[in-house]
């Protein structure tokens, strides 16, 4: 019991922050299919560069306009929470991939690229100890 007192008391007088951030679900957006890209050998200007460098889809689809819509796997996905209590402490699972989609004009330039990623939800509240001397304010 003792411990826990002091410890507690250690954890007041010092800066730091307490709180939670969950991780639950994914984003889709247009810079991380530019993250993505900066991880292969080159750029992807049309359904030729894309398969060179990034292989064969695993779907593909076509709208009515003509435009193709290519699926490929990203990273892994992962899922879980970060406990901050000082320092954050990540509780994290991978559950799976994220998805980067990747749409074709009718003559095979890309148009459109967006990939998923993490997205963070959570409160963090920051603890600042100040010390003030009352007698020492003018």
């Amino acid at each position: 019991m003792l411990k826990n007192v002091v410890l507690f008391i250690v954890l007041l007088h010092l800066m730091g922050c307490v709180g939670f951030t969950t991780h639950t679900g994914t984003e889709s957006s247009v810079q991380q299919f530019s993250w993505y890209q900066a991880g292969r050998e080159g750029l992807v200007k049309d359904q030729k560069t894309a398969t060179k460098y990034w292989g064969e889809p695993i779907s593909k689809s076509i709208d009515k306009s003509g435009s193709e819509k290519w699926v490929y796997r990203g990273g892994l996905a992962w899922r879980g929470v970060t406990i901050w209590a000082l320092i954050p402490v990540p509780i994290m699972a991978p559950v799976g991939n994220n998805y980067v989609e990747m749409t074709f004009s009718p003559s095979g330039e890309l148009t459109h690229g967006t990939a998923e990623g993490m997205n963070e939800k959570g409160v963090v509240c920051y603890l600042i100890y100040l010390e003030c001397n009352p007698e020492e304010l003018p």
